[in-house]
């Protein structure tokens, strides 16, 4: 959290979206495999402009 703190007082927004990613990354490794699946679903549906 300190990095992504750092990166957005300093405005490096590359590091901080790299900051962001490693997070989300993190926290979706720890996710049960079905949960994944279901959430890319959801995703792509919503990328393709169809809701539930």
């Amino acid at each position: 959290m300190a990095s992504l703190a750092k990166a957005i007082r300093q405005e490096r927004w590359d590091l901080a979206a790299l900051c962001l990613l490693q997070g989300f990354l993190h926290q979706v490794a720890e996710l049960p495999p079905d949960t994944v699946h279901a959430l890319l679903e959801i995703l792509s549906e919503a990328e393709d402009g169809r809701t539930g």
